[in-house]
């Protein structure tokens, strides 16, 4: 079973998760209602989980399809928990702690972990990143 199956099996778990990162920005929108706009990106893209998941609940009769944007729908997920908690950390935390980061930190830091979770995901669907390389000869 690959990991896409079982991220169909368990699509109630997910909705829950998106749940979580909702009331997560929520929260942080009431504690911080100057960060609105910092967290544009992360309500976009929970929404279009919810787009997704609602189209995997549409068309299980399309297996394939279902599980494509199934996959589609975990891997919008991860990048809004990246891109909410870097917000949080960078816009909420590190500023109550007296610390100023510039605000490229936040976008390199969201740019890295974005990069390692397609990664990750690429890894788990069979791509091996070596194969990028050049053989030696």
């Amino acid at each position: 079973m690959t990991v896409i199956e079982v991220a169909v099996t368990r699509q109630p778990e997910l909705w829950w998760a998106l749940a979580g990162l909702a009331l997560t920005a929520m929260l942080f929108r009431l504690i911080r209602p100057s960060e609105r706009r910092a967290l544009r990106v992360t309500w976009l893209l929970v929404a279009l989980v919810v787009v997704a998941l609602a189209g995997v609940a549409r068309f299980q009769s399309y297996p394939m399809f279902a599980t494509t944007v199934m996959g589609l729908a975990v891997v919008l997920w991860g990048l809004a928990a990246i891109h909410l908690l870097s917000t949080i950390i960078f816009r909420g935390v590190l500023p109550a702690l007296g610390v100023n980061a510039p605000r490229i930190a936040l976008d390199l830091t969201v740019l890295i972990l974005a990069v390692a979770w397609g990664i990750l995901w690429l890894r788990l669907g069979g791509w091996i990143p070596r194969s990028c390389l050049p053989r030696r000869p």
